[in-house]
């Protein structure tokens, strides 16, 4: 097997045990990661951009997504919502098997 191969089974074995681990819970600022926050908005953190919306952080199923949209399309270099939680979630999991810088 050449080099540029070697690490296939470990990234494998990667994506096995968080099958097996199933559902969890992820804590917010690990998601949106502060890579992820500074490579796509001119924030350090979540907290800082929902805080810079004027949008309560206690949790993200109050907020009106119209204007969250809104302000992610303004404030970031992703339209929406939806596009921003999702590739949040792609780099996370890019992360988590190892595909990080």
């Amino acid at each position: 097997m050449s080099d540029e191969y070697n690490h296939i089974p470990d990234i494998i074995n990667k994506a096995e045990k968080m099958n097996n681990q199933g559902t969890q819970q992820v804590a917010f600022e690990d998601y949106f990661s502060k890579s992820f926050m500074e490579d796509h908005t001119n924030y350090q953190n979540i907290y800082d951009f929902l805080n810079a919306g004027n949008f309560g952080v206690d949790s993200i199923d109050d907020i009106d997504e119209k204007q969250l949209d809104n302000f992610i399309n303004k404030n970031s270099d992703l339209t929406n919502w939806n596009d921003f939680r999702d590739l949040a979630g792609q780099e996370y999991i890019a992360n988590r098997l190892g595909f990080s810088d």
